[in-house]
This record gives structure tokens, sequence and C-alpha cells, in this order.
């Protein structure tokens, strides 16, 4: 995380359409937070993904889940115009 450097956060500011702001800052501002662009840190999880021998699926579209005795077991996409069955211990929904 360090080499996307991450900005310190101790509060933030909300401002609505007509110019309304609000200001706060946060609990322990002393120890602050970060913030990092977030087209740098879906690289960064996805590369850290990937390095972990994580298999990672682009432009697939999920139309359902497969359910197997009341939990999750993988997922019906479409890819390419076909349509599959892909059964996982683990399915994650990363669509932002």
């Amino acid at each position: 995380m360090r080499s996307l450097s991450p900005h310190a956060l101790r509060g933030m500011m909300l401002v609505s359409p007509d110019g309304t702001a609000f200001r706060g800052e946060y609990r322990g501002r002393y120890r602050s937070g970060f913030a990092v662009r977030r087209l740098a840190l879906d690289e960064a999880l996805l590369d850290a993904a990937r390095a972990a021998g994580v298999e990672v699926r682009e432009e697939v579209r999920v139309t359902g889940l497969v359910r197997e005795g009341g939990a999750v077991a993988g997922v019906v996409a479409e890819t390419g115009g076909e349509g599959r069955i892909t059964r996982a211990r683990v399915t994650v929904g990363a669509d932002g």
C-alpha cells in the first residue's frame, strides 16, 4: 500500500449540489486514515489476487447464483454470448 502513495486523512467535507457543506473530523484524529486513488487501489488488489493464485475473470456477466444446501456454490455466467456454470468454494461479486 505504501507504493500507492496514500494521503493522510483526518476528516472530510461533504458538499451538496446547492453548496451546503458539512465538515467533520474523524475520532482519534491524531491517528489518521489513508486514501489512495481508486484506479491505483483496484490495480494493486487485482495484482495481489492474481499473485495469490486467484482466477480472475473479466468482462463476464453473472446472471445467477448456483446454490447448494443453502450456500452459494458458484455462478451462472455469460461471456462471449455463451452461458456456463462455474462452481467455486468462494464466490466474490467485485462489480463495483
